[in-house]
């Protein structure tokens, strides 16, 4: 695992600033949901502060996910490989011509590593720049409180275990205290209904298991 890091390294660091814009392609012919390995490579691309100009293609069968990014000083593609193996994604080959990556996937053991709940104790959502996307651990209920300074117009969409919305909780004025059933549900997408920043003060979660 290590010399293969190396070798990515040596390998990405090899490209030249020739045009604006970087283009990656990503090949995978084992993902057991093609859906939650888009999420999982743009969860490890906004891992690495990477801001994505557009979407050029996408297919389910078989999976190619192609998309540009913007070539910034501070875009280090070196830092994908740990975030991949983070979301259990290894990178089983790399070809690359000028400004474009072509990426194949191995996704055998694809899972989303982002925040779990904790049935003891709240969780606190700090102030954030964009949705807060949970995966609930078979949580049955959950309890969402924003603080004083937030005025949080809800937006909510709970998601299966392949990311299909199965529900969307959508509130048009200002809410203290919301309880949703999570029953059916693997994945949760917290927002606003209007702007992020109503966010203020960030929101508390108490997650139930019944």
């Amino acid at each position: 695992m290590v010399k293969r890091a190396v070798i990515l390294t040596l390998f990405l660091l090899g490209f030249a600033f020739s045009s604006e814009f970087v283009t990656l392609n990503f090949n995978a012919k084992n993902a057991n949901s093609k859906t939650l390995l888009v999420k999982a490579i743009n969860l490890s691309l906004d891992e690495i502060n990477a801001r994505v100009a557009f979407i050029n293609e996408f297919s389910n069968e078989p999976f190619f996910y192609s998309l540009n990014l913007w070539r910034d000083k501070s875009l280090d593609l070196n830092k994908i490989y740990a975030n991949f193996i983070k979301h259990g994604i290894k990178i089983s080959n790399i070809a690359k011509s000028p400004d474009v990556f072509d990426f194949t996937l191995d996704a055998r053991n694809l899972k989303i590593a982002i925040l779990e709940p904790k049935f003891n104790e709240p969780v606190v959502l700090d102030r954030a720049n964009s949705s807060y996307f949970i995966n609930l651990n078979n949580a049955t209920k959950l309890i969402i409180t924003p603080t004083q300074s937030s005025e949080w117009l809800a937006l909510i969409r709970l998601y299966d275990d392949n990311l299909n919305q199965i529900e969307l909780i959508q509130k048009d004025s200002p809410v203290a205290r919301l309880e949703l059933d999570l029953r059916g549900a693997s994945y949760a997408l917290i927002s606003d209904s209007i702007d992020i920043n109503n966010i203020k003060g960030g929101l508390t979660l108490n997650f139930k298991k019944e």
